[in-house]
């Protein structure tokens, strides 16, 4: 039989869990404690840290757009068809409305 230390939490595991369990209940707590955590330490930054922390960002960002390049590609031109058919759409909708305003003229 195994016995419980006296915080009830046997185990490592359970330890993983009950913290898993915390953060899931606080979630909303913790991201807000998060952000603030973050925004305290970037107006104390130095400049040199400021720009060690953009260029991070700049190599994750390259390494999503190599990851994901032909997601990306598809998403773009899915964004550009559906632009092009919406300023298609609006064009038609002008016209309709003119011709049933009776401006139109016939050829």
């Amino acid at each position: 039989m195994s016995k419980k230390k006296s915080s009830g939490i046997e185990t490592h595991a359970d330890k993983l869990k009950a913290r898993r369990e915390y953060y899931q209940r606080n979630i909303d707590m913790e991201r807000y404690r998060s952000r603030e955590y973050y925004k305290r330490k970037k107006e104390t930054e130095t400049a040199a840290e400021a720009e060690i922390r953009k260029e991070k960002h700049r190599e994750a960002a390259a390494r999503y757009r190599s990851t994901y390049r032909k997601q990306i590609c598809i998403r773009e031109w899915e964004r550009r068809l559906k632009v092009k058919a919406k300023k298609q759409m609006d064009a038609d909708e002008a016209e309709y409305q003119a011709f049933m305003a009776g401006e139109f003229d016939e050829k």
